[in-house]
């Protein structure tokens, strides 16, 4: 697995999801291998998620969102993989997603899916 994941890291890295640079908060890296073969980079963050204040922005159900498609007269499909890397984060939070990797500490430049607030943002940002 260290391979694939050194490859992972560069990949991550080469489309700028993550940086080297650290910091002293560092989360845990667990690795899962993905159908593909390929390892699925995750963290840990849960001692950082307890120190996260989570935005009031709720999301909407299924009963909430009905109503409107039924008046509406066009639809867009968005494909949206990996979207909560496209939401960037700002330099001073994105130090406290350093990660520790055998090859080095990482942190991320785009949100990780595992935060706790990352929901509630990404869906702010589709709105």
């Amino acid at each position: 697995m260290m391979t694939p994941l050194k490859e992972e890291l560069k990949d991550l890295q080469r489309r700028e999801i993550i940086t080297r640079k650290s910091m002293d908060w560092i989360s845990s890296l667990v690795t899962v291998q993905k159908p593909n073969g390929k390892p699925r980079i995750c963290i840990d963050p849960r001692p950082l998620n307890k120190e996260l204040k989570r935005s009031h922005f709720p999301l909407p159900t299924i009963d909430d969102i009905l109503p409107d498609l039924s008046r509406a007269k066009v639809f867009t499909v968005c494909d949206v993989k990996h979207g909560f890397w496209h939401v960037k984060l700002e330099e001073e939070s994105s130090y406290l997603t350093t990660f520790s990797t055998p090859f080095g500490r990482f942190r991320w430049l785009r949100m990780p899916l595992v935060i706790s607030p990352a929901p509630e943002i990404f869906q702010l940002k589709l709105t």
